[in-house]
């Protein structure tokens, strides 16, 4: 059991290692993440300090462990200080962030200088007796760790975002199992009896949970990353036609499809809402190329080939966009009043993602292509559309 122990303590310091550098570029980015990261972070450091070849170091070096010893508490009050910052985070009293500013300095303080009298706080065991140092120590993490509890279910239960839920639920679950741990060893040091050998396991346990939560987001964020994917891939034919016809939508210069996809310029989220942005505002720089008898004789012939709701919407719009951009091309002036017919809707992003994916299809097949030569002509004055 020791052995498990033991190597609990490693793999949990190793995971909580990892996922703060992997999370580090995410929380330095964004302000809402900076709480929970720095509590994770100064966990993860309070840990590290506790594992044996830490400690086997430290005296080999110094002969004594008693400097690791009060690194390793303090950095375990800063951690439960961020702890408190991220879960009150909402709280937008300024009073309130500088007393728990102060409270952690207050804290922080009073064990330096408990730590000038050489309490035995150094021994790898853990506490032999109760005293001051000890009490401070136990009851800010108890304190802490009992605000954050109530403070991950209350939010947990009021948050919208299935991910943010999830991430304080996981982390209320590892604050739980270090208030435990505090919470027994305060009573066996008041009883008089020993630290129980096999405690560490919670402190471990905790840390695998506070890595989950912080991976939660990235989680979220993977998940989405093929859906993304296709949706860059499959709007890019219809988003580089329109920007050829129309060049001062695109925000930056045009690179190769898989370029966009595999190294996109600012995050796949933000790069695929570019693109829905540009592929809109191109469509309504087309508007005036087109007769306003067309959109509807394209419409009929579109519901005659079975084509119904949003997906002759789709089609209807693409043969519109091939005579505009043909027209276009031919150097034909703006002479119609009217606007391209679309289907999507401006106020739902995930429809009107939906909409552009459907629409770039349908731009790229031959009955588009077909309707937009045979209409064109006849309808608008314009010459026979080719391909697009």
């Amino acid at each position: 059991m020791a052995h498990t122990a033991t190597v609990a303590q490693y793999v949990s310091a190793a995971a909580m290692g990892a996922v703060v550098l992997l999370r580090a570029p995410a929380a330095a980015r964004s302000p809402a993440q900076r709480g929970l990261w720095l509590a994770v972070a100064t966990a993860a450091v309070a840990m590290a300090l506790q594992l044996p070849v830490v400690i086997r170091a430290a005296l080999d070096l110094t002969g004594s462990v008693h400097e690791v010893g009060l690194a390793r508490n303090l950095f375990g009050v800063l951690s439960a200080g961020c702890v408190l910052y991220f879960v009150t985070a909402a709280a937008q009293h300024r009073w309130w962030r500088w007393g728990l500013v102060t409270s952690v300095a207050l804290v922080v303080l009073a064990l330096v200088l408990l730590d000038q009298v050489r309490e035995q706080h150094d021994n790898p065991g853990g506490p032999s007796s109760l005293s001051a140092y000890w009490a401070i120590l136990m009851g800010s993490h108890i304190v802490a760790n009992t605000v954050c509890v109530h403070v991950c279910l209350w939010q947990g239960c009021r948050a919208s975002a299935p991910s943010l839920r999830l991430s304080l639920w996981i982390f209320g679950a590892g604050t739980a199992l270090v208030g435990i741990y505090w919470c027994v060893a305060l009573g066996r040091l008041i009883i008089g009896e020993p630290p129980l050998r096999n405690l560490s396991l919670l402190m471990s346990l905790h840390g695998f949970l506070r890595a989950a939560a912080l991976l939660v987001p990235l989680w979220g964020s993977m998940r989405s990353q093929p859906s993304q994917i296709r949706t860059l891939w499959v709007l890019w034919p219809l988003w580089r036609t329109l920007v050829q016809a129309v060049p001062h939508v695109a925000l930056h210069r045009r690179r190769s499809r898989i370029v966009e996809v595999v190294w996109p310029r600012a995050p796949r989220r933000l790069a695929v809402y570019r693109r829905m942005i540009e592929i809109r505002d191109a469509i309504l720089s087309l508007h005036g190329y087109v007769h306003p008898a067309l959109p509807g004789a394209v419409k009929s012939r579109v519901e005659q080939l079975g084509l119904h709701g949003r997906s002759a919407d789709a089609m209807t719009l693409a043969c519109l966009l091939h005579v505009a951009l043909r027209a276009r091309r031919t150097g034909a002036a703006k002479d119609f009043d009217a606007s391209l017919s679309h289907g999507w809707d401006s106020v739902n992003i995930s429809g009107e993602e939906s909409f552009l994916l459907e629409l770039a299809r349908a731009f790229r097949t031959p009955v588009a292509r077909s309707l937009a030569g045979q209409l064109g002509g006849r309808t608008g004055g314009l010459t026979e559309v080719g391909d697009g």
